[in-house]
């Protein structure tokens, strides 16, 4: 049984030009106690699924325009805003992209914590609620947890910042945990602590991870299953080992291709995709790649390609994935 469903969401956007669809029939499932990937360059609607979601897509502009979200058996399109405030953060926690500006600046670190806890009622007094947001600054690898937990967030580096985000995350060990490029703007070291962090408390609660990132190196690593996007779309999906090393979709594999490797001749050039991402106010009829597909057949620029089943475990939205290679 899944513990989260996504079933042909379509989240848009009301703007002077019309509609824009930053999410366009997308549907995935993330398991129980797995952690699933959804990998794309910026722009692709990583960041506009998850704030589906998690209900808080900003509204207006952007309103979730048909399709279904169930988590734990539970429609979240049909539960109140106050049904909604009662699962977000308790059952349901996200990790934002970039801390800075989703913490609260006038006040510290500690009792942005206690207000999570406090809130869902995993503490019975403010004293013991501080004692809580201590302990996962603890947990999460805070140094100076007591002394830190006083410090507003301008006082407090990247590394401690999201530090600081995911012991709110976590503080009141939720089902599912969405992690909205965790570790963008981080240096290399602490984003191997930040992962590890991660990895070690899913672990340790049994919840599902939602790692959203750009970076496909990080999937490879970290989780089962892949989600690819490109222009709002899912273009390929499947278990990450089975996807990685040969993947259906020229998409997937130009991602793949502009990775560093270690046989790269110094000076040498990475490979990358030409082009850029097609205007999501007029999508191109055909396929949303086929400008920068080299692979493109005349029938790609005509019918927009559906999301076909490979096998048991495996989609693609290609004409011509039977070709693909490794």
């Amino acid at each position: 049984m899944p513990l989260l469903t996504v079933d042909n969401l379509t989240t848009s956007f009301r703007t002077d030009q019309g509609v824009v669809r930053a999410v366009e029939r997308v549907s995935f499932e993330v398991p129980e106690r797995t952690t699933v990937g959804v990998v794309g360059e910026s722009g692709c609607g990583k960041s506009v699924t998850a704030l589906s979601i998690m209900r808080l897509v900003p509204s207006p502009p952007g309103f979730i325009e048909h399709g279904s979200i169930s988590f734990n058996g539970r429609n979240l399109l049909a539960l109140s805003e106050s049904e909604m405030c009662d699962l977000r953060g308790d059952e349901i926690a996200m990790i934002f992209q970039e801390p800075m500006t989703s913490l609260n600046p006038v006040y510290n670190a500690g009792s942005q914590i206690a207000e999570a806890i406090r809130i869902h009622k995993r503490a019975p007094t403010r004293k013991a609620a501080w004692a809580r947001a201590v302990e996962m600054l603890r947990l999460v690898g805070m140094p100076a947890p007591e002394e830190n937990a006083r410090a507003y967030p301008h006082e407090l580096s990247g590394g401690q910042r999201q530090r600081v985000m995911i012991a709110m995350a976590l503080a009141c060990e939720p089902k599912l945990l969405v992690a909205d490029e965790p570790t963008t703007a981080l240096d290399v070291t602490i984003q191997a602590q930040i992962l590890e962090l991660l990895r070690s408390q899913q672990e340790r609660l049994g919840m599902s991870v939602l790692l959203i990132t750009h970076d496909l190196g990080l999937v490879a690593e970290h989780a089962e299953f892949v989600i690819v996007m490109y222009a709002g779309q899912v273009v390929e999906q499947g278990p990450v080992a089975q996807v990685l090393p040969k993947p259906r979709h020229p998409y997937t594999r130009g991602l793949l291709a502009s990775l560093p490797g270690r046989g790269l001749a110094p000076r040498m050039r990475l490979p990358t995709i030409e082009g850029i991402v097609p205007d999501l106010r007029s999508p191109p009829a055909g396929c949303r790649f086929a400008d920068r597909c080299p692979m493109v057949l005349p029938m790609c620029t005509e019918s927009a390609p559906e999301l076909v089943k490979i096998d048991d475990h495996r989609k693609s939205r290609c004409l011509r994935w039977q070709e693909m290679s490794p």
